[in-house]
């Protein structure tokens, strides 16, 4: 993603990678001025597409910090979930946190 200003001059750059599942696995920030990358997030996902870590790097590939991602679910008696929340190094994130009501016709 590139964005311009109204002399288009370059005032932003963005990368993006992808999976084969669609996935983002990595994103990159760009000083703009110097084309160089500022920033790496690389995403692991796990069996459900869910992501389980964001590494974040520096522009020389340094790691800068690791965030790991949990999800809570719990399942009614046919395995369907009921409750789900998302947590970031084991803190429940707010507004993740949803009740679902299924009703089963027979």
């Amino acid at each position: 993603i590139k964005k311009f200003n109204e002399k288009n001059e370059l005032k932003l750059k963005n990368t993006y990678k992808f999976d084969n599942s669609n996935n983002k696995i990595e994103f990159s920030i760009y000083d703009w001025k110097t084309d160089k990358i500022l920033e790496t997030y690389r995403y692991v996902y796990n069996d459900k597409n869910e992501i389980i870590f964001i590494y974040i790097f520096d522009g020389n590939d340094k790691p800068i910090s690791k965030n790991e991602y949990s999800y809570n679910y719990k399942f009614d008696l046919k395995g369907n979930w009921t409750y789900s929340a998302k947590y970031i190094n084991q803190t429940m994130q707010s507004n993740t946190e949803t009740h679902r009501k299924i009703e089963y016709y027979e």
